[in-house]
C-alpha cells in the first residue's frame, strides 16, 4: 500500500492516509477548497451508476480525462475522514500544549508553597527553641 498526502496550505501539517493506488497529493486551501497537483481547484463529482460505488462522491482533478499521467482521485469519505483525524490530531495538540502549560504554573506554584512552607518550619523551630530557652530559664530560676 502506497500513502497519499492531504496537505493544508495555511500551516506545515499533513495528514496521511492509506491508498491503493500510486503517490498522490491533495491539498488544503485556506478558502477550503481542494487543490491538486496541478494547483487546481478538484471538483467534487457524483459517481455513475456503471461504477464500483455508484452515488458516491468523489474528488478528481480537471485534467484526468484529458492526461494519462494525472492520478489524482479521491473518495469523498476519505477526505472527510482524513481531514477529521487531523482536526481531532490537532484539537488533541492543542490540548496536550494547555495542559503542559498548567502543568507548569502548578509546578511554580507547588514550588511557591515549599517555600513558605520551608520558612514557616524554620519559624517554628525559631518559637521551639526560644520556648526551651524560656522553659531552661524558668527551671533555672525556680531551682535556687
Amino acid at each position: 500500500e502506497n500513502w497519499f498526502f492531504f496537505t493544508n496550505m495555511s500551516s506545515s501539517s499533513s495528514y496521511k492516509l492509506k491508498s491503493s493506488s500510486n503517490l498522490r497529493i491533495l491539498r488544503i486551501g485556506t478558502d477550503g477548497k481542494l487543490y491538486c497537483e496541478h494547483n487546481l481547484v478538484v471538483p467534487l463529482k457524483v459517481a455513475g451508476t456503471c461504477t464500483a460505488r455508484p452515488g458516491h462522491e468523489f474528488y478528481e482533478c480537471p485534467f484526468a480525462l484529458r492526461r494519462g499521467d494525472c492520478n489524482v482521485f479521491f473518495w469523498k469519505e476519505d477526505v472527510d475522514n482524513c481531514v477529521l483525524r487531523g482536526a481531532d490530531k490537532r484539537a488533541l495538540e492543542v490540548e496536550k500544549e494547555k495542559l503542559e502549560e498548567e502543568k507548569g504554573l502548578l509546578e511554580k506554584e507547588v514550588a511557591c508553597l515549599r517555600g513558605k512552607v520551608d520558612v514557616y518550619e524554620a519559624m517554628l523551630v525559631n518559637v521551639y527553641a526560644f520556648g526551651v530557652f524560656l522553659l531552661g530559664l524558668l527551671c533555672l530560676f525556680f531551682r535556687y
